[in-house]
């Protein structure tokens, strides 16, 4: 809601939410539309950003350690597909059941891309795969040190 808010009031800045934990939502198409309608109102100005979650959160939601990858990697695909696909589709995944997925409005063409931070060769794997952008902490050199083990180039 606040993205929706602050598209209103403004006409050129991008619109940046760097945190969302995927793991944590049980309706992942909520999200999707969600972050599809800010996206409209501001011109495709937002920057959606996906995280994996943290233990203290895991807890509180009660979501099974073993489980935040996978649903995280579940939720992401599906609100990639939501925000995508012109047809209404089904869906039927590990975590996630609809027999009909179709959001309004889609997601702006003009749409920043969707950023993810990785720590792990696994998860740089997984984000390149899906072309998203990355952030990594640390320094430089430690994240660069991160990608011969991905099979990917820099």
């Amino acid at each position: 809601m606040l993205l929706a808010a602050a598209s209103q009031v403004t006409e050129r800045i991008k619109l940046i939410t760097m945190g969302i934990q995927l793991s944590l939502y049980p309706q992942p198409v909520r999200v999707a539309e969600e972050l599809a309608m800010a996206n409209n109102l501001s011109g495709g100005r937002v920057v959606a950003g996906f995280v994996s979650t943290t233990a203290a959160s895991l807890y509180a939601y009660n979501v099974t350690a073993t489980e935040d990858r996978a649903r995280y990697h579940e939720a992401y695909d599906l609100i990639v597909k939501a925000w995508t696909e012109s047809e209404p589709f089904e869906w039927h995944g590990d975590y996630f059941d609809y027999p009909c997925v179709s959001i309004l409005p889609r997601r702006s063409r003009a749409a920043s891309p969707v950023w993810t931070v990785a720590a792990s060769a696994e998860s740089l794997q997984w984000a390149a795969q899906r072309h998203m952008a990355l952030l990594s902490s640390g320094p430089t050199s430690r994240a660069l040190r991160r990608w011969p083990t991905t099979g990917i180039s820099p």
